[in-house]
């Protein structure tokens, strides 16, 4: 039988477990903290643990340390698996002792060792209640990452944040989102939500939040009114923010500037960034255009129509309607957007 296991079987004969409340047979006046008080025995949580007790423990951890090569280097501890302390003999002591928590039978077998919660494999409990902590721990992955700045963080996916050490305090804490973790670290900046690499689709149904991203967009661009949307391209959409859904729905600018300047009366088949897959399948939004190209082209009548071709739509931004949804032929848009009118004329034109 090995050192762990001997040791750990000498430690759990000897009745140095005593709770809270309750008497011993030897002594039934002394009180838990009356022993804490006179140095003969340690207390963990509920339970004190005698000094000889204590002195076994460390053995214990001694030789785990000694077996997994890193005796002399305390750091070693934090990459300690429960399946590890398992395997080397010492589960009952943890279990019976420490309430299977590694991190405090370390720090009460080792105590003049200043151990950090946030790094062990499995935190204690509490442990990112504390905001240092959670601050120390981002630190640390920002080292592993090669993170500079805080706006480098905009680069990096919560995936690989939880990979590189954090992934506990992101999943119990933030809903496994790196924004809300800085943010709530880092509440001195202003964090760009619209920036991360996963950013939450709930900006994308926020008036106020839009409108923020449009003022730094259109700093970035040099948008310098409402009618400089339309000029904007997809490269630089896509250079800046990246791709942004709401749901399974791939959105486009001209859903983004709705949303931020609802009262403007947008004309979606203006913008150079183009319209969001679907749009023209709604009739309405045929109708809309048509109309408004009839307007710009001083269309009055039935006839006027003869003297229009594709490149006048390709010009005015319906080039895409018009020859991916009526094979080129505007006679067939203008049936199904008035189909109450005679376009016979029109046909044999």
């Amino acid at each position: 039988m090995d050192l762990v296991r001997l040791a750990a079987r000498k430690s759990l004969r000897r009745p140095s477990i005593a709770f809270y409340g309750t008497s011993t047979a030897s002594n039934t006046s002394e009180t838990l903290y009356q022993r804490k008080k006179s140095g003969r025995r340690r207390t963990h949580g509920d339970i004190s643990i005698s000094q000889t007790d204590l002195a076994v423990h460390r053995q214990i951890c001694d030789s785990i340390s000694e077996k997994l090569g890193f005796k002399e280097n305390m750091e070693g501890w934090y990459s300690v698996t429960a399946k590890q302390v398992r395997d080397a003999g010492a589960i009952t002591i943890l279990t019976n002792y420490y309430n299977t928590s590694l991190s405090s039978m370390l720090k009460t077998v080792y105590r003049d060792h200043n151990w950090q919660d946030w790094r062990f494999r499995k935190a204690p409990q509490g442990c990112w209640d504390d905001l240092e902590n959670q601050r120390m721990a981002l630190e640390a992955a920002a080292m592993k990452l090669g993170v500079t700045s805080k706006d480098h963080w905009y680069l990096i996916k919560s995936s690989a944040a939880a990979k590189a050490g954090i992934g506990g305090l992101l999943k119990l804490k933030y809903g496994n989102s790196l924004r809300r973790a800085l943010a709530a670290v880092y509440p001195e900046h202003e964090w760009l939500e619209w920036r991360f690499q996963r950013s939450s689709p709930s900006w994308l149904s926020s008036p106020v939040t839009a409108l923020r991203c449009l003022e730094w967009l259109g700093k970035q661009l040099g948008v310098q009114s409402l009618e400089g949307w339309y000029s904007v391209s997809k490269t630089d959409v896509l250079q800046h923010l990246g791709e942004f859904k709401r749901g399974k729905k791939v959105l486009v600018l001209a859903d983004l500037v709705q949303l931020a300047y609802p009262n403007h009366d947008w004309l979606e088949w203006k913008f150079d960034s183009g319209v969001r897959n679907g749009f023209w399948n709604d009739t309405e939004n045929q109708r809309r255009f048509v109309e408004w190209f009839a307007n710009q082209c001083g269309i009055k009548t039935e006839r006027d129509w003869s003297k229009i071709t594709t490149q006048d739509f390709l010009r005015l931004g319906g080039f895409a309607l018009v020859n991916n949804y009526y094979g080129g032929s505007v006679v067939a848009l203008l049936k199904q957007v008035y189909p109450e009118r005679s376009w016979i004329d029109l046909e044999t034109t």
